[in-house]
């Protein structure tokens, strides 16, 4: 018979220990694939925003030689044509500025006075404005729809248009005939409006519902 200590000794693992392992394993593979991928792609775009840089301070550079090298004929006349002037005697230069200090004083002048004037006729439009916007919003009208012999004919018209929301006053008349005989008449008039516009829109209703015909606005 063999005894207990002809048995294999060791470490035994069970086929759930070996899963766990090897996915443990596998996992750490993955992570550091990862983690290589990314840094390799940072590298890269660091080296790619580098050269994009050196190419840019590069054309910058050559840009600027170009400009230095190739400049017009034009602009060297021009420069001679400075050296050239600024050989001329100081007494010349002088007076040069001198002439150009009071042309330009008194183009400064000219100009200040005419903005001053421009300013107030500006101002006086502005007034103006003011006013005739003051004057129309004092001024009131009526009108005077029609006239009638007694005061109740009159009375009996106003009530009338009341019914349909429209104020108007009965006034007492006094007339001379061509033979200088005194007639008192009674004459339906609107109640006074601010806004002429507003009253011809109520008189034209009225005329075209009453009838009524050489309705005259009067302003007071």
């Amino acid at each position: 018979m063999e005894s207990n200590s002809d048995k294999k000794s060791g470490i035994f693992l069970s086929a759930r220990h070996v899963s766990w392992a090897v996915s443990s394993v596998v996992l750490i593979c993955f992570f550091v694939f990862i983690a290589g991928y990314f840094l390799g792609k940072k590298k890269a775009v660091e080296k790619f925003y580098s050269k994009i840089k050196q190419d840019s301070f590069s054309d910058h550079i050559y840009y600027s030689m170009c400009s230095m090298y190739d400049r017009p004929d034009e602009q060297q006349a021009e420069e001679g044509v400075v050296a050239a002037q600024s050989d001329l005697s100081p007494l010349s230069d002088v007076k040069t500025d001198e002439l150009g200090e009071q042309e330009t004083l008194v183009a400064q002048a000219a100009a200040a006075v005419q903005q001053d004037l421009e300013k107030k006729e500006i101002e006086s439009k502005q007034v103006d404005t003011i006013v005739a916007a003051q004057e129309k919003d004092i001024a009131q009208y009526y009108a005077e729809l029609i006239g009638f012999g007694t005061y109740r004919a009159a009375e009996k018209f106003a009530n009338k248009l009341e019914k349909d929301n429209i104020s108007v006053t009965v006034k007492k008349r006094r007339s001379k005939t061509a033979k200088g005989r005194v007639i008192t008449w009674y004459q339906v008039i609107t109640e006074k409006f601010n806004n002429r516009n507003d009253l011809i829109a109520l008189v034209d209703d009225i005329s075209a519902q009453e009838r009524l015909k050489d309705v005259r606005i009067v302003s007071c």
